[in-house]
């Protein structure tokens, strides 16, 4: 039995019109995220969405897992491919020709994507817009149409008019609606993937151009020894172990420029808080991490701690596990704040909440980096 065959023995008559019906709906609940999808609002497919587009496939689950052991494309388990909703509009495509069907297994594969270089969504929407319209030449498509979605059209609709693939979409073989669904998916992740490049390669030369200079912090390393070659690490961590103030430090406060009255009062109440720790948990992670990567040259580490940490994205674990804390600590300040004050400022926001996080990681450095100068 072939895949088609599979998704159509227990075709409806309705079956294609229904689920138009509910691909309809999405683009009418989700206006923002289709004319955006990359700047301010995201493209999602969630699972409930998901459900409710496969019903009048009226597909017995059991059924489908067996038939994925038994089918040559299927048993390969490519997750891309085995997934019965994306087969079966696949196969709607294949009975009405009607390229509505193509654009929402593009819109599935944007979801998971997007989330794939954006684990937290993008930190700054204002520094993305720029990226798109001053970083980005002619040839990436999202800055000749600025929605997500109308590139993904365009790239399916290449798609249909190449004459390579004319055959295959012709035909829809389970080889080749193999091919055609991994295609799209390739596709749509290269676009996401050269994108968060350029961003990413943005935001890092603006942290390396950054103010935050040795001189706006009086950092002129003059407790320095040129001939101490190495620093004593565990006393930098002692420092930073044992530093718990009773107030922030408004001259790093300054160098981070931030200013507004609600990020104040949570950053003063994550910072000081000790019980969870913030400040020294993430502080060690730091310290480790630029021992781990450079060296522990004191001279060295006086001069680029800053800029090093700035910029570098810790593939760590526990580190995770610190941001996914706080992030639920900075929103529930936020909650707090703005219950009477009614101002947010986007800490109810994943993505605002994240470019906090960055905000309170860079007054972390910049603190250490003033320790460092209590070490003989």
């Amino acid at each position: 039995m072939t895949i088609r065959e599979f998704i159509n023995k227990t075709k409806s008559k309705n079956r294609d019109a229904e689920v138009r019906k509910f691909i309809n709906d999405y683009y009418k609940n989700n206006v923002e995220a289709l004319t955006d999808g990359i700047v301010y609002n995201y493209i999602i497919i969630g699972n409930t969405v998901s459900e409710r587009m496969l019903q009048p496939y009226d597909m017995d689950m059991n059924e489908f897992k067996s038939f994925q052991k038994v089918n040559p494309i299927l048993k390969m388990g490519h997750k891309v491919v085995n997934n019965p909703l994306k087969l079966g509009l696949i196969t709607s495509y294949y009975d009405t020709k009607d390229k509505t069907f193509l654009d929402m297994i593009g819109l599935i594969e944007a979801g998971s994507k997007f989330y794939k270089y954006f684990q937290h969504g993008v930190s700054s929407p204002e520094k993305m817009k720029y990226v798109i319209e001053n970083k980005l030449s002619n040839k990436y498509l999202i800055k000749k149409h600025g929605s997500m979605f109308v590139v993904i059209q365009e790239q399916i609709q290449t798609m249909l008019d190449s004459p390579a693939l004319k055959e295959r979409f012709k035909r829809m073989n389970d080889q080749d609606i193999h091919y055609i669904i991994n295609r799209i998916s390739t596709t749509i992740n290269s676009t996401y993937k050269e994108i968060s490049k350029v961003y990413y390669k943005y935001i890092d030369e603006e942290v390396a151009s950054t103010v935050m200079t040795q001189s706006e912090l009086n950092l002129d390393g003059s407790k320095t020894s040129l001939s101490n070659n190495s620093i004593d690490v565990d006393n930098l961590k002692n420092l930073v172990i044992n530093y718990m103030p009773t107030n922030l430090d408004y001259e790093v406060l300054n160098v981070c420029k931030i200013k507004s009255p609600i990020k104040k009062f949570v950053m003063k109440k994550v910072i000081l808080d000790r019980e969870k720790k913030y400040f020294s948990r993430f502080g060690i992670k730091f310290i480790d991490y630029y021992v781990y990567k450079y060296n522990s040259d004191i001279v060295s580490m006086k001069k680029d701690f800053i800029p090093k940490l700035l910029s570098a994205r810790l593939n760590d674990p526990e580190v995770n596990k610190l941001i996914e804390e706080i992030s639920k600590d900075i929103r529930a300040y936020a909650e707090q704040y703005g219950q009477t004050s009614g101002e947010y400022e986007g800490l109810n926001t994943n993505a605002g909440i994240y470019a906090f996080y960055n905000e309170i990681k860079a007054y972390i450095i910049i603190k250490i980096r003033k320790l460092m100068n209590e070490i003989d």
